[in-house]
């Protein structure tokens, strides 16, 4: 199967500081023989295997699915499927058949899993807009305080360190500079194969345990990309992706044996969302709430721990895989957690914990001002909130073809008012993180080709609360399927770098929609594209005249005027407005200190980069600015150990060592004396 150009993998572990909120853990030494007592009693009464007397603690391996479908998987009932792998695991231990994740997007869907909060709470909403805030407690954190070693190797560009989910991990790879800098940037990810390479040298690091490991595959994510079927958008294409993911997951899995792991170490599978695959006009994810995006695999095995060859019927979610994982360990439950712990499920206590599924769709108002949606299923039966509600009774209807809501009002109005109970019970959101991560330009371009840049979500949302938000408010996403497609189209088209045809598809969407100021920055990016810079930046002028309070609008026209049409000085009054806006975002603050000094205005300049540097200091970008600021001011000494800086922490920066070389080469005393230090 042709794939997709190799990444080259990060080596740098997570640098960010020690957690700040944790619940009280109770002394549970004094129970362990109990417990052990009581696993032989249900081993002996409920057929639960025998708990075996592990010497060390049990290790844990989280598997995490993007965009996968359960019912593209054989052991989901897939008959075609070329899932073997997979099919075995799930054949080992337990296999949730009805399993709903709480979003259908990658960032905001793994923080719940790793939080055990709705979006709603844990406030990282929506792809590349705000960030898990560190004062959610994550699952490595809980375990890194258990004493476990945690590690992770992501392949997404939205799961990228600054978007908050390294938090607790020991050892975070994500998509390095010089990956996205790389020939392949667009796709922004990294092929599964490279993600298996990375995650059995991890295990290979962590054969002593304990450990937690938590490896994310992204291949079934669009553009698809297959040598057998020639239309790559076609669910033949998908499911060619899902094929060789699973290819990687079993060496991964025979890794694990390899090393002596396989019977102490719990694996979880879980997906983050499925795909629509044009199902109720949805091509791809994120806009509607139907199972088909919703309906996510989520396998657990362990031998000795967890009986094999179960199929669990109950209805579970994704924000339930961190309880399960904790109590498996014998960890204090978190006593804020929307999800609950499924060993009762597991160890045959109970066919039914009787659970309702929250979920969210915000696309429809971050893109184009509609209604967002929200949507519980309950007793089996889904109700979606919106200016057109929707009603759906799952067994008899699973593909959700007919809307109950004018036979079953009742059962609508019961789970409508059960939805803003379980708003309004939510527990308080953690703060936000004030400061936001620095953007690099390849960091920049890689959003660009997922669509995210000139999007947000607090550009949409306003400071009232979600309860306050409850009704819905704009039109419904359902009468907009044409505009959502086509968006999505225009994206895969700037992804692939055919921006005449982008430009056709935007110039459509914008005759639609001529009040949804994103439109307007996908089409000026379809125009720089084509070199039309004139053009380009009257689109942008437009936009920012359209939302003048829209960050992202202003600061995508700032970045536009600073780096491609080169006007520094109109560059300004944009980054200026963006930064008005979000006083503490360091890309902006980098972005208006390198167009001031560009203008030769450096006491400025000073300003806005030092203060962006003290906010995230272990930024190669900020540190390679810091280095020119000081060359501009004469104080050699202190650029070259800037760029030294920059070398440490992007070992590949050839902007750096170009700069290193060039103070080597001229180095002077400055004016005040002290001499250049030597290079380590």
């Amino acid at each position: 199967m042709s794939r997709r150009g190799r990444r080259t993998r990060p080596t740098q572990p997570s640098q960010r500081p020690a957690e700040r909120r944790r619940p009280r853990w109770p002394i549970l030494a004094a129970l362990a023989t109990v417990g052990l007592g009581i696993g032989v009693w249900l081993a002996a009464t409920t057929g639960w295997p025998r708990l075996l007397p592990a010497a060390g603690k049990l290790n844990v391996l989280l598997i995490t699915l993007d965009t996968t479908r359960a019912d593209y998987l054989g052991c989901y009932g897939r008959t075609a499927a070329r899932t073997p792998n997979l099919d075995r695991l799930a054949a080992s231990g337990a296999r949730f058949e009805r399993c709903t994740t709480c979003t259908p997007f990658t960032l905001p869907s793994h923080a719940s899993i790793l939080t055990a909060l709705y979006p709603y709470v844990h406030g990282a909403r929506y792809n590349a807009s705000d960030r898990l805030a560190e004062g959610n407690l994550t699952l490595a954190e809980a375990l890194k305080k258990a004493g476990y070693r945690t590690q992770a190797t992501v392949a997404s560009v939205v799961l990228n360190r600054k978007w908050g989910t390294a938090q607790g991990f020991d050892v975070y790879h994500d998509l390095t500079q010089t990956a996205l800098a790389s020939a392949d940037e667009l796709h922004a990810e990294r092929r599964g194969d490279v993600v298996c390479d990375d995650a059995l040298e991890m295990l290979s690091s962590l054969a002593d345990g304990p450990f937690f490991l938590w490896v994310h595959f992204y291949d079934p994510h669009y553009p698809y990309v297959s040598a057998r079927v020639a239309d790559h958008d076609s669910p033949a294409a998908y499911e060619d992706e899902i094929a060789f993911m699973d290819v990687q997951i079993g060496r991964l899995l025979d890794g694990l044996k390899r090393l002596g792991l396989d019977r102490n170490t719990l694996v979880v599978v879980v997906g983050d969302h499925g795909e629509g695959l044009s199902e109720h006009g949805e091509l791809l994810h994120g806009t509607f709430l139907y199972e088909s995006t919703l309906h996510v695999p989520l396998i657990m095995a362990c031998p000795g721990r967890i009986k094999g060859g179960q199929i669990l019927g109950a209805h579970v979610r994704t924000i339930d895989v961190a309880p399960t994982i904790l109590e498996l360990l014998g960890c204090p439950a978190w006593e804020q957690a929307q999800g609950v712990s499924l060993v009762p499920l597991l160890k045959g206590q109970t066919l039914d914990l009787g659970l309702e599924a929250y979920a969210e769709s915000l696309d429809g108002q971050v893109l184009f001002g509609l209604s967002m949606l929200p949507s519980l299923t309950q007793a089996g039966w889904k109700y979606v909130l919106a200016p057109k509600a929707e009603l759906y009774e799952l067994a008899s209807d699973p593909g959700e073809m007919r809307n109950r809501l004018s036979d079953a009002p009742s059962v609508a109005e019961h789970i409508r008012e059960r939805l803003r109970e379980i708003i309004a019970d939510s527990p308080p959101p953690p703060p936000k993180d004030t400061a936001l991560a620095a953007l690099t330009a390849a960091d920049t371009a890689a959003l660009e080709s997922l669509g995210y840049v000139g999007h947000t979500v607090t550009a949409t949302l306003d400071e009232s609360t979600e309860l306050d938000r409850f009704e819905p408010r704009g039109g419904d996403p359902k009468d907009y399927v044409r505009l959502f497609e086509l968006k999505a189209r225009a994206g895969g088209a700037l992804r692939d770098q055919d921006f005449p045809r982008a430009e056709q598809m935007l110039r459509e969407l914008v005759a639609t929609m001529p009040n949804v100021s994103s439109l307007r920055v996908d089409l000026a990016r379809a125009l720089r594209g084509q070199g039309r810079l004139g053009e380009a930046d009257e689109v942008y002028r437009q936009a920012a005249a359209m939302a003048p309070d829209n960050r992202l609008v202003r600061h995508a026209y700032g970045r536009f005027l600073l780096y491609e049409a080169n006007q520094p000085a109109q560059a300004v009054t944009q980054l200026r407005a963006a930064l008005d806006r979000s006083p503490d975002d360091v890309t902006i603050l980098h972005d208006l200190g390198v167009a001031l000094l560009t203008i030769g205005q450096v006491g400025s300049a000073e300003q806005y980069l030092q203060r962006a540097y003290t906010l995230q200091p272990a930024s190669p970008q900020l540190t390679q600015a810091m280095g020119t600021l000081r060359l501009k001011q004469n104080r050699i000494p202190e650029a070259a150990e800037f760029f030294r800086q920059t070398l440490k922490l992007d070992p590949n920066s050839v902007e750096a060592r170009r700069a290193l070389d060039w103070v080597r080469q001229r180095a002077k005393p400055p004016v005040h004396g002290g001499s250049v230090p030597e290079s380590h």
